[in-house]
């Protein structure tokens, strides 16, 4: 190789040393993406719900209370909808609110006995829930959360005719409590988290009277729900 070559080879090698230098001083200098979990976000979510119904009713007779029937079920359907919130991170601690509302598929019917049969499904249902949580990594985070509930409840009784009218079937806006738990991912982006979350709703017990106009006017019957609902959901949340 001639002088001139070699120089050329020397050259090209320092060129390329010191390129890869100033690359890898160039990465060490780059700041760290910042995985903040404080800010505003929107979402949807979806999974599974199982509801599940108790219903009971007495009439009165004379004064006197008599049972009339009581039944049970639980169903599985699907539930989907979209979320907001607010989060804030203090060291490894996230705090947070959030609101959400879901359309529902399920609920059921049963057949007591001799005629009678009792149905009961939640249409929708929104939580607005505070959310506690910690961090196991900048990008991971399990909490725990809980709040108010709303929903739309259908629930019915339908006896056989020689009972009377005691028929009532009644959707009404019903409040209760939720209470659960959730993990939550934060991605490379650090727009995007995905997230796991189990909750437990308990819309507590209403009671309704029909009025009879059937065979026997002089009895009273009260027809007793209670309502309740457990969420398997997951989440996909755009962060600002």
């Amino acid at each position: 190789m001639s002088q001139l070559g070699q120089k050329g080879y020397l050259l090209a090698t320092a060129s390329g040393v010191a390129a890869a230098a100033a690359a890898a001083t160039a990465a060490q200098a780059a700041p760290p993406v910042p995985y903040t979990w404080t800010g505003f976000y929107v979402g949807l979510n979806a999974g599974a719900n199982w509801q599940t119904w108790h219903g009971s009713a007495n009439y009165t007779y004379e004064g006197t209370n008599y049972p009339f029937y009581n039944a049970s079920d639980t169903s599985v359907g699907f539930i989907g909808g979209g979320q907001i919130g607010y989060n804030w991170q203090s060291g490894n601690y996230v705090f947070g609110v959030e609101a959400d509302i879901s359309g529902l598929t399920g609920g059921s019917s049963v057949d007591i006995s001799s005629g009678k049969s009792a149905s009961s499904s939640i249409k929708w249902l929104s939580t607005v829930r505070g959310r506690v949580g910690t961090l196991i990594d900048p990008q991971d985070l399990i909490y725990v959360t809980g709040g108010v509930a709303f929903a739309e409840v259908k629930t019915s009784y339908h006896p056989p005719a020689f009972y009377g009218n005691f028929a009532k079937s009644q959707t009404s806006t019903r409040t209760g409590w939720t209470a659960g738990l959730g993990a939550e991912h934060m991605l490379s982006d650090p727009h995007w988290t995905v997230g796991v979350e189990f909750l437990y709703v308990d819309f507590g017990n209403h009671s309704f009277t029909p009025t009879n106009t059937g065979y026997y006017p002089e009895y009273t019957k009260t027809s007793h729900f209670s309502n309740n609902v457990a969420i398997a959901r997951l989440k996909l949340n755009y962060k600002w």
